[in-house]
């Protein structure tokens, strides 16, 4: 497999997704929600791990993408947007009075 690629392309869809997030801050202002701070967050650090991802492996690029690295890129995006969404949602749920609840 060519983790190269993988990682490469990995980086610039983590860093579209970002700017994607962000457009939901706009909806939060809207409806003077609460979760502006998360979802700045969440798009933050997809950002910032994108264009790690993207700036170290950009050097000497093969371009050859399989069967088996397309699946693997699949996979791992699914679980990237897994990772950030479940940070948007222990971010809002820290600065939310919900957990003072149980103790």
């Amino acid at each position: 497999m060519n983790f190269r690629l993988i990682f490469n392309l990995t980086g610039r869809i983590l860093v579209i997704l970002s700017l994607f997030i962000l457009t939901s801050v706009f909806w939060a202002f809207y409806y003077n929600e609460n979760t502006t701070i998360p979802i700045i967050l969440s798009s933050v650090v997809a950002f910032i791990v994108g264009i790690i991802l993207y700036l170290l492996t950009n050097n000497n690029l093969i371009k050859e993408l399989g069967l088996k690295d397309g699946y693997f890129i699949v996979n791992l995006q699914l679980a990237g947007c897994f990772i950030i969404w479940d940070h948007s949602l222990y971010s809002k749920w820290i600065n939310s009075e919900f957990h003072r609840c149980f103790f």
